[in-house]
């Protein structure tokens, strides 16, 4: 009796230990699987207002406000950010912002990893059509979402204002040059050999308005495009325009290529 009785009490007592440990690791996993949402997701703008067409950069910050190790599949990249436009009265409107093909986009290592007080940072621009959101003057509320390895799992951040003005002045030849030339977006993509209205129409804006809002953005997709088909010549004469433009958003690039042509030339017998 007495060892029937052992038994039966080492038996609840290996069920307890059991459903305990269960219990635990299914804690550790959901604590796991969930630490991905304590990140904390911030954007902002370069500027406060914007014209018809001209490129919206938005820069994200995924940063880690917590007081424990945050470690996930991926890093920040396009491919796991989504950007809204959102209202009050209606449902979130999906914004298409510009990719760059897969050679140009530097992946980080696995598993990826953020510390306290550590952050994760990208730079999408939004670039339109005539015909698409954003592309009329107004004001519009963007909110940036980003994904974890499993895409249900997401951090959202708080809208911030766009303010896109009527263009004036110089702003206002461009907007009415690109309408005519082109309806199509004209600071998206990347190979352009196809293009040759949209290469075209991007070297005028460059050559002829280069004080209007829109000649950054020309330059900057015309220098990358030379860069990347080895048109070293034509590569230096629109990323040159860039020197010295600390402010502009893709400045980093533009000194990354300008260091690279360089190099190739170095090489070149």
């Amino acid at each position: 009796m007495r060892t029937k009785l052992f038994l039966t009490v080492a038996v609840l007592l290996l069920v307890g230990v059991g459903s305990h440990l269960s219990s635990t690791a299914q804690q550790e996993n959901n604590q796991e699987s969930s630490a991905f949402t304590d990140l904390t997701l911030e954007i902002a703008l370069t500027k406060a207002e914007f014209v018809p067409l001209e490129p919206i950069p938005i820069l994200v910050t995924l940063s880690n406000a917590t007081t424990k190790t945050v470690a996930w599949r991926h890093a920040l990249t396009p491919n796991h950010t989504e950007l809204f436009v959102v209202s009050s009265g209606g449902s979130p409107k999906k914004i298409d912002f510009h990719k760059p093909i897969r050679e140009l986009i530097e992946v980080s290592p696995y598993p990826k990893v953020l510390r306290p007080g550590d952050a994760e940072h990208l730079k999408p621009l939004i670039t339109m059509g005539l015909n698409d959101i954003l592309s009329q003057p107004g004001d519009y509320r963007i909110q940036a979402v980003t994904h974890g390895a499993n895409w249900n799992e997401e951090v959202r951040s708080k809208p911030v204002l766009v303010r896109i003005v009527n263009p004036q002045g110089i702003n206002e030849q461009v907007f009415n040059y690109i309408k005519r030339a082109s309806s199509s977006d004209l600071f998206a993509g990347w190979d352009l050999s196809q293009n040759h209205d949209i290469l075209s129409t991007l070297e005028s804006v460059s050559n002829d308005f280069a004080e209007s809002a829109y000649s950054e953005y020309a330059s900057f997709r015309l220098g990358e495009f030379y860069f990347y088909k080895n048109e070293d010549a034509r590569a230096k004469i629109y990323l040159d325009r860039l020197t010295g433009k600390g402010d502009f958003v893709f400045a980093d690039k533009v000194v990354d290529y300008r260091n690279k042509l360089a190099a190739r030339q170095r090489r070149a017998p």
